[in-house]
């Protein structure tokens, strides 16, 4: 039984949780805790480990200045030694993003930064678990308001996008109006240009970004196809480098030369994925002019409406302009040939 006095690395720790893995002669231990570094409101989150309870070592689990790690939660395998899964919520702006930490052996195995697929805003921690089934795996446990989540798999492929949507975008403020969702898909460099894994996430709507998950890709390079609700779908100009070892990082907000065929609007600062392509068509045309004009001849109001451009929760004039000025230039989905 160790009984002392730790001095872990942080200036203003919170949330701490210890798991042990227990059994017979099993002295590996593990506690996962959040530091307020220096009190300036960044979190971070961190690990402690022990092998043999008289030496313990610290590490960081996140430490980046954009997320506020927080509210980590920890647990081990029965009679295996050094075997410990983390998870804890990567608060990315008004997003709670869930990430997931694995280790054998004491040492960090395989990480997901996030694996929720929508906000993961609740007074819940989420939690770690195993899952026996064909090979012991990883699961987390996670909630959204009143539902509650699982999600398996011990690695991913990370994809932090920057991505604006022309419709949604406010120049003046250089932000979304809100959270818009969007699809990213991994595409082969060759024709037919299959499609290998989708990842889906909210564009956190100061940041226009967020981070993809894909856990089926293979390591490899690929084309990113961005898919939003009522924009034109938009692939990257160049193939990207997806692997569960290094993340990726793409913004297709600072020049037009990032989108293939160059196939952005400028908005402000930022160059903006066109939006009007309402019917999905991988074409802004008269039908979607049509669909936008007859929703706002019936004053047509609500949230997540295909026929509302500009995300303002009304179906009017403003969609109409947007949608027509695109059509009339023959605005349409560019791909590799």
């Amino acid at each position: 039984m160790y009984s002392g006095v730790l001095s872990p690395t942080g200036d203003n720790l919170e949330y701490a949780r210890v798991a042990s893995s227990g059994g017979t002669n099993q002295k590996s231990m593990m506690i996962t805790y959040s530091d307020n570094y220096f009190n300036t409101g960044d979190m971070d989150q961190w690990m402690l480990s022990t092998s043999d309870l008289d030496y313990w070592y610290a590490s960081s689990l996140d430490y980046t200045s954009y997320n506020n790690s927080r509210f980590g939660d920890i647990v081990s395998r029965r009679n295996v030694n050094g075997s410990f899964a983390i998870t804890f919520k990567n608060i990315y702006g008004s997003l709670e993003n869930v990430s997931s930490c694995t280790f054998n052996d004491d040492v960090l195995s395989s990480s997901i930064h996030s694996l929720n697929t929508d906000f993961a805003n609740s007074l819940a921690s989420p939690k770690p678990a195993f899952k026996y089934e064909n090979g012991d795996s990883c699961l987390t446990i996670w909630s959204y308001y009143y539902s509650v989540s699982s999600t398996g798999g011990c690695s991913a492929s990370n994809l932090y996008l920057t991505v604006a949507l022309e419709g949604p975008y406010d120049e003046v403020n250089d932000i979304h109006l809100g959270n818009e969702t969007a699809d990213v898909l991994l595409a082969e460099t060759s024709p037919p240009y299959n499609i290998v894994d989708t990842g889906y996430a909210y564009i956190e709507y100061q940041r226009l970004s967020n981070v993809f998950a894909f856990p089926r890709s293979p390591a490899g390079n690929y084309y990113l196809i961005v898919r939003h609700r009522n924009s034109l779908e938009t692939w990257s100009s160049v193939p990207v480098s997806i692997n569960t070892t290094n993340p990726a990082f793409y913004d297709f907000t600072i020049s037009d030369a990032q989108a293939f065929g160059n196939n952005l609007t400028l908005q402000g600062s930022k160059w903006c994925i066109y939006s009007g392509d309402v019917d999905r068509n991988n074409v802004i045309d008269l039908n979607d002019v049509l669909m936008v004009y007859n929703d706002g001849l019936n004053f047509i109001f609500g949230d997540i409406l295909n026929s509302d451009l500009n995300g303002d929760g009304f179906v009017d004039l403003n969609d109409v302009l947007l949608v027509y000025n695109n059509s009339v230039n023959f605005i349409a989905t560019i791909t590799p040939p």
